[in-house]
């Protein structure tokens, strides 16, 4: 904050470890005097636990991951895999995160496996930056959910649908025989 005073600038830390051993991240801005000259700044710890009900509220289902990551690549939370942010604190960053990164796009979706031989998801991510804040750097909310449970219902739905169209083919082509005896023999008695 001190090497770049900008007074609208938010800045907006990688997560780290404090030196009592919590991870956390932070939020300050820079103070500047009459004269425009860096004068202290106000800085905000946060633990990623407070953006526990924010991805809470995005799990809508169960399989939901949802995880922020910092644009620098550490992530800052995650939930749905069983592991806590400071237990992935060292790993690599998702490859969803990196192609939305890469992109250059502000929201991005796509199919991807996190790891190979782990079910296929769809992902989409989306980087946080309100123009209001003026961060200097940004956080990228990435939520990914197993395609076969996406689907499992219409596939459900079309297995029921088909089965139906079945049964109602099968009865009638079984009613055609029916049909043209019940007619032969209405002719036969006319006649």
């Amino acid at each position: 904050i001190s090497q770049h005073p900008i007074a609208q600038t938010l800045f907006l830390s990688e997560p780290f470890v404090t030196p009592l051993g919590t991870y956390t991240f932070s939020l300050g801005r820079a103070i500047l005097d009459n004269s425009g000259a860096f004068d202290g700044y106000v800085l905000s710890i946060m633990e990623p636990d407070y953006l526990k009900e924010v991805l809470e509220s995005a799990q809508y289902e169960q399989g939901v991951h949802a995880s922020i990551v910092h644009t620098g690549g550490k992530l800052v939370f995650r939930l749905g895999n069983g592991a806590t942010a400071a237990e992935n604190a060292g790993a690599q960053p998702d490859p969803v995160f990196v192609g939305h990164l890469q992109s250059g796009k502000q929201e991005t979706s796509n199919y991807a496996m996190a790891n190979p031989g782990e079910e296929r998801r769809l992902a989409v991510a989306r980087t946080l930056d309100p123009a209001s804040l003026h961060l200097d750097s940004s956080l990228v909310v990435v939520l990914s959910r197993d395609v076969n449970a996406i689907y499992e219902h219409w596939n459900h739905d079309g297995m029921v649908s088909w089965g139906l169209y079945g049964c109602g083919s099968v009865a009638a082509l079984l009613s055609v025989p029916l049909y043209i005896r019940r007619r032969s023999t209405k002719e036969r008695l006319e006649a």
